[in-house]
């Protein structure tokens, strides 16, 4: 299934067209499923704006995580590097006080 996605004004601009269709239609019936149809699209346009606001966000909360992610792997390794200079002074230390 192929959905055709559309900017938030195509869709703004297909709902003011069924509207204008619906006005100009003198025939109950016809009006109404227009109206109808006019009122869906224009909610489908609501959403897909959300869906496209939201990926946005979500790519922006990706880029920071990576950002953090970095960081955090860069200081456990500083960690790493503390631990073994601690571990070899240590030594140090017990080879000096076995002298």
């Amino acid at each position: 299934m192929n959905i055709k996605r559309q900017s938030q004004e195509e869709l703004e601009r297909e709902v003011e067209e069924l509207v204008s269709r619906a006005q100009s239609n003198h025939r109950l019936g016809e009006s109404y499923i227009i109206e109808s149809n006019a009122k869906l699209i224009h909610s489908n346009a609501r959403v897909e704006g959300s869906i496209q606001n939201l990926i946005k966000q979500l790519k922006a909360f990706n880029e920071q995580s990576d950002k953090q992610t970095r960081k955090m792997v860069s200081l456990t390794w500083v960690i790493a590097g503390l631990t073994a200079l601690m571990f070899a002074g240590l030594v140090v230390q017990i080879v000096i006080s076995l002298r």
